[in-house]
């Protein structure tokens, strides 16, 4: 399945917190999805790798709500946090799966504070039925040791939720496919492409998106045959994967049996015309109509239209 790219979690409306408390923080480390499954039951594992820095990024609204004047508490000391320097303000908590604090050294990496509410300036900001100072600020907090970990950041008295992340090498069964995925997302080198998408597919069958991903790139740098190949493999896979889903949820697969046969005629459409792309893929491409899901062909240097691939 596909990966979800970094997560940034953020109070929109002031208006639905229930509890009565002053202003809201909130922290969010951005990171990649893996899905485990444990004791036949799914779970979301919100994981960073060694080799990359945790980036974590701080929302701050101060507010008040003037029905509810328990919301006053710590506004008088949040007013008073400097608009070039309120995020030195910041306390930051890692623990470790032990409870153990670990030493960060957050290095500031972007900040802004805006203005919100019915009267602001700027209509963007209008998003609020109350007057709010909004402290956004993202921070570079280093790269850590694989193990599971929890970040909480606090000012004057308010505090965020612990923020659960799971940093790992790479190499661990549970999060392999993600870390592959985003080690082929990000190479352009074919053949490093190639072996990264082949290892997921050799580590798990159905994995259909990883031969899609892989015969999409081959268009552009593999010959026509392993092309080819590679969508007849895709187009078998999805079939495969919705027979076998329909033993187990009968419901759902009629669903999803029609999308699936809609993409595989859309690869036998290209397979068709693969040929003759191929004879001309210098001054043409392949691109994905994003309204429709069809494949078509234009040229390279104007991106003129040629043909819908029907």
């Amino acid at each position: 399945m596909d990966q979800s790219k970094p997560v940034i979690l953020s109070i929109a409306i002031l208006l639905v917190a229930v509890v009565a408390q002053s202003s809201t923080l909130t922290l969010s480390i951005e990171h990649h999805v893996a899905v485990v499954n444990r004791e036949a039951q799914q779970k979301l594992l919100r994981a960073v790798f060694t080799g990359e820095p945790l980036i974590a990024n701080v929302k701050l609204d101060v507010y008040a709500l003037p029905q509810l004047p328990s919301t006053r508490a710590h506004l008088e000391e949040l007013s008073r946090l400097s608009r070039k320097s309120w995020w030195r303000e910041l306390r930051w908590d890692v623990r470790n799966a032990a409870g153990v604090g670990q030493s960060v050294h957050p290095r500031l990496v972007s900040a802004s504070v805006r203005e919100r509410g019915p009267n602001a300036l700027n209509s963007v900001d209008r998003t609020t039925s109350v007057a709010c100072t909004s402290y956004d600020g993202t921070f570079d907090l280093g790269h850590f040791d694989s193990g599971d970990y929890s970040v909480q950041v606090t000012v004057d008295g308010v505090e965020s939720p612990r923020f659960p992340l799971a940093v790992r090498t790479g190499s661990e069964p549970e999060v392999r496919d993600v870390y592959l995925q985003e080690k082929a997302r990000k190479t352009r080198d074919w053949t490093t492409f190639k072996a990264l998408e082949l290892e997921r597919v050799q580590l798990d069958p159905t994995k259909a998106a990883a031969l899609l991903e892989l015969a999409q790139r081959s268009l552009e740098f593999g010959t026509l045959e392993e092309t080819s190949s590679y969508f007849d493999r895709a187009a078998a896979t999805m079939q495969q994967n919705v027979r076998d889903w329909a033993r187990m949820n009968p419901v759902d697969a009629k669903k999803q049996t029609p999308g699936v046969e809609k993409t595989v005629a859309q690869i036998r459409a290209l397979q068709r015309v693969l040929p003759e792309y191929f004879a001309h893929r210098e001054e043409w491409r392949v691109t994905i109509d994003s309204a429709t899901g069809q494949y078509v062909i234009t040229t390279r240097d104007t991106n003129q239209f040629i043909r819908r691939v029907e």
